[in-house]
């Protein structure tokens, strides 16, 4: 696991990187069996106690497919966005899971993605963001932690 706050705009985001077991898959036996992971759920979980209150958005760079990410959104709901990896499936529109956006961008470069997030720090109250992709509005509490969206709206595009 490997963990980086970075702060953008005035924006706090904390970056982590996960490791699927699958992706030792068809490495020689002598590679696989000289690495040790750690179960996900019970990693992030525990990096998420220490970090989600110091930081405005929490990304997870995933390489464990795609229904291993799904499967830890539902699990850990304070999570924002899972940029996944390992599966190469497409994602044309963010998939959304228990207020987890999780988007995938195929293999090989096919496709190119953009997320792009505008708030503003709001000083008292929280409140729940209205998230617009493609002209769709989702609903998600995680993102309004302490942040009020820039212009009354938060806007996440995918492209």
């Amino acid at each position: 696991m490997t963990l980086k706050i970075v702060e953008r705009g005035g924006l706090k985001i904390g970056i982590l990187g996960i490791l699927g077991n699958r992706s030792f898959k068809y490495y020689p036996k002598e590679i696989s069996n000289a690495i040790t992971l750690h179960d996900p759920v019970t990693t992030v979980k525990n990096l998420l106690k220490k970090i989600r209150e110091k930081v405005d958005v929490v990304l997870v760079l995933s390489h464990q497919g795609f229904d291993q990410d799904v499967s830890l959104a539902r699990q850990l709901k304070e999570i924002d966005i899972i940029i996944g990896a390992h599966s190469q499936t497409v994602v044309h529109d963010p998939k959304e899971e228990n207020g987890v956006l999780i988007t995938q961008a195929g293999k090989d470069g096919h496709y190119v993605g953009v997320i792009k997030i505008q708030m503003e720090k709001m000083s008292s109250n929280c409140i729940d963001i209205p998230i617009i992709i493609g002209g769709r509005e989702i609903r998600t509490n995680n993102l309004g932690k302490c942040i009020m969206p820039h212009n009354h709206q938060h806007i996440l595009q995918h492209l």
